[in-house]
């Protein structure tokens, strides 16, 4: 963690820091942001840091704060600040992601379609490609359904968003849905695989550059984590890891 990156927290999150505990904060925070990174076990985490019960028993008690969702959306305002983008997003792009799950008692189900025995990574990112909200469900769970729930959640989070983009995935009874219910107009955009041009699909490329930015992280590449919440909190760590880099 850069000293940029450590006055940032400390200036905008100073609750965290205010603990008896008598471990370094910043290193507690480092070890945990080295296992996302890296994949390794919490019992593997190098001597260098404080001990991985202490870092786990802080990760839990910020995860429960909501520390994570609010660093990536103090972040966010402050990348589109830095690109000259207004401070709230008025359009979010929407995909989903099946994750292999790497434990036999984690919650799972099987995505038919892609042949992958895990969950699902719901996420919704702004015109930039910065993440706004993640939602997990079984792989089992289509597209559509699990949007409901990542709709909801980003037009909390950002009532601005005025516009979902999405692929024909999403297309049917959830466009209308979304209107009525939220307000909010969903496009759904037809992709061109099956031809032999690629070509990036206009507003909707960078949800996939988001998902290519996560898989950076060896501890998402399979689903380590027991319950569907607990997957939610790693992969919102990773947000708030590589979201840091615009500090």
């Amino acid at each position: 963690m850069t000293l940029e990156q450590h006055n940032f927290i400390l200036e905008k999150f100073p609750e965290i820091f205010n603990t008896k505990s008598k471990a370094d904060m910043f290193e507690v925070l480092n070890a945990l942001f080295f296992l996302i990174k890296t994949g390794c076990q919490w019992r593997l985490i190098p001597n260098d840091f404080p001990k991985w019960r202490t870092v786990y028993e802080f990760y839990r008690k910020w995860i429960s704060m909501g520390f994570f969702d609010r660093l990536t959306q103090g972040l966010n305002t402050m990348a589109r600040d830095s690109l000259r983008k207004s401070a709230q997003p008025t359009v979010a792009v929407i995909d989903s992601q099946s994750v292999r799950t790497g434990l036999a008692q984690s919650v799972k189900g099987i995505d038919g379609g892609k042949k992958i025995k895990g969950i699902k990574r719901h996420l919704a990112v702004d015109s930039n490609g910065f993440p706004l909200t993640i939602v997990m469900s079984r792989a089992n769970v289509h597209d559509s359904k699990g949007a409901i729930g990542l709709a909801i959640d980003t037009v909390c989070k950002y009532p601005t968003v005025r516009l979902l983009k999405a692929d024909n995935g999403y297309r049917g009874p959830l466009v209308k849905n979304l209107k009525e219910g939220l307000h909010v107009e969903l496009e759904c955009v037809k992709s061109n695989f099956g031809t032999s041009e690629f070509k990036p699909i206009s507003g909707r490329w960078v949800v996939e550059r988001t998902f290519s930015w996560l898989e950076s992280f060896r501890r998402l590449n399979r689903n380590y984590e027991q319950f569907l919440h607990t997957s939610k909190a790693i992969a919102m760590v990773a947000c708030a890891m590589f979201m840091l880099r615009f500090v």
